[in-house]
């Protein structure tokens, strides 16, 4: 398993058990959006984000950079390389 999707996996495991609902994007087909971050992260109080994972030496792509920043102006958007980046994150929605 690569480590990006250990760490993807971890990541959905950790917010699944803490009461969040987890999309996952992929853009791979001809019209699909790229730059989207891979996961819509929702909670029952109707709080959400987006997520990026990225490998500890992963840099984002220039589309993800523009995509991103346009995000940021109707919702938060984090690059997340770790759980425990992840716990710190969401001690913003509790």
């Amino acid at each position: 398993m690569r480590k990006e999707s250990k760490l993807q996996k971890n990541i959905r495991e950790y917010l699944e058990l803490n009461d969040w609902m987890v999309l996952k994007y992929s853009a791979t087909g001809a019209g699909e959006t790229p730059g989207i971050p891979d996961l819509i992260c929702f909670n029952k109080h109707k709080k959400y984000f987006f997520l990026e994972l990225k490998r500890s030496s992963g840099k984002k792509q220039v589309i993800q950079n523009a995509m991103h920043a346009h995000l940021k102006l109707f919702a938060d958007v984090y690059v997340c390389t770790s759980v425990d980046e992840l716990v710190e994150i969401l001690k913003k929605y509790n």
